[in-house]
């Protein structure tokens, strides 16, 4: 049975962005570039059957239209099974993640200890379902129910990134 979507992450401040960004990830040909990096990254699992992941980092004039402004650098990334890379930040950029393979979970520390966002199933038309947002510096871990590869597409706001590990 698929988890119900709990998504807290899309808040009035990141929704305009995230609503220009889904409208240019929704785009068709946009949306074929980054299914053909997933792709792309999947080949390279199959290959390399000793790495947990496979990504992309794409150069923003391959989308073949416009990025919007408040994006400086995309990453497509493929996970093996439910796991995802270690616990990470970007201290310099907020991160917009869109969901490629259906169900995902970021889990996000707060204050109050370790929320879990889900998302990437349910109804297409609620933004919430889709994205999920990571504000700059915040520890958060992403995966994927089930013993399946994954993709995702990783928005930066930073041109480069920094990002860090636990």
């Amino acid at each position: 049975m698929a988890q119900p979507t709990n998504n807290q992450s899309i808040t009035p401040e990141v929704r305009p962005v995230t609503e220009e960004l889904d409208r240019f990830a929704s785009r068709p040909d946009v949306l074929c570039v980054l299914r053909q990096a997933a792709a792309d990254a999947r080949e390279k699992l199959r290959q390399n059957p000793n790495i947990a992941e496979a990504f992309a980092a794409l150069d923003l004039s391959c989308l073949g239209c416009p990025v919007p402004a408040a994006i400086g650098s995309v990453r497509v990334v493929v996970n093996r099974g439910a796991g995802g890379a270690s616990i990470e930040r970007h201290v310099n950029s907020t991160q917009y993640l869109f969901a490629l393979d259906g169900a995902m979970e970021t889990h996000v520390q707060t204050t109050d200890g370790w929320r879990v966002d889900r998302y990437g199933q349910g109804n297409p038309a609620v933004l919430e379902n889709r994205w999920h947002v990571v504000p700059p510096g915040v520890w958060h871990k992403s995966t994927a129910p089930g013993a399946r590869n994954w993709g995702v597409v990783a928005f930066h706001s930073a041109r480069n990134v920094s990002d860090e590990y636990q």
